[in-house]
């Protein structure tokens, strides 16, 4: 007696092969949307650092261009100045908002950090916009 011409054998077999591909396609299914669910929380999470980065650094050029003007009007004589004079201080601080500024502006111009910073954010920045800075 042969298995090959047997009616049942080729139905539960069919059946068997149909069950084996639709496992592989969900499984396939299951793995494809867990990696994009996954993908977008990470996207999602990259797109808060960034956003956060840019206001961080807007917000510390804004507190060093505060420190500036406070700076030019405090008195050459103070005691604050007695180890740093008060140009150099100056200098030292124009330079911390000169770098800050180019970090900025360096990110503003890559694609992938500007599509995140706040529309509320200059595209970038120059000495110029911070006036106690000159």
């Amino acid at each position: 007696m042969s298995y090959r011409n047997d009616p049942d054998l080729d139905t539960a077999s069919g059946y068997a092969k149909s069950w084996v591909i639709w496992l592989i396609v969900v499984l396939f299914l299951a793995s494809g949307a867990s990696w994009f669910f996954s993908r977008t929380v990470q996207t999602v999470d990259t797109g808060l650092v960034r956003y956060q980065e840019f206001q961080e650094i807007y917000n510390t050029t804004t507190k060093i261009n505060t420190d500036l003007c406070n700076l030019k009007k405090v008195d050459e004589k103070d005691i604050m100045f007695k180890d740093f004079s008060k140009a150099q201080i100056i200098l030292a601080n124009q330079n911390n908002l000169n770098r800050w500024i180019a970090e900025y502006n360096a990110k503003s111009s890559l694609i992938n950090f500007n599509v995140w910073k706040s529309t509320t954010l200059p595209y970038s920045l120059s000495q110029q916009q911070f006036d106690c800075a000159n």
